[in-house]
This record gives C-alpha cells, structure tokens and sequence, in this order.
C-alpha cells in the first residue's frame, strides 16, 4: 500500500512537472488552466 501511495505521489508530481513545462514552453495560460481542471477532478474522483 505505501509503495502504491508513493507511486501515485510520484505520478502526481511528474504531472504537475509538466503542466508547468507546456506553461513555460507554449506561454498558453488558458491550456494550462484546462489540464490543471482535468487533472483537479480526476484527482478529486
């Protein structure tokens, strides 16, 4: 169980890692606000 909690943070992480990087990358504050909603409620379900 702790290794499958550790994984998901370590997922998580990555996600957010590259929310940030197409932020930076693309400069597109409305894509990113988008991905960051898909992933909000995916996380929240």
């Amino acid at each position: 169980v702790v290794v499958v909690v550790q994984v998901e943070v370590v997922v998580e992480f990555v996600l957010v890692v590259l929310v940030v990087l197409v932020q930076i990358v693309l400069v597109d504050s409305e894509e990113v606000v988008v991905v960051l909603v898909v992933h909000e409620s995916r996380f929240v379900h």
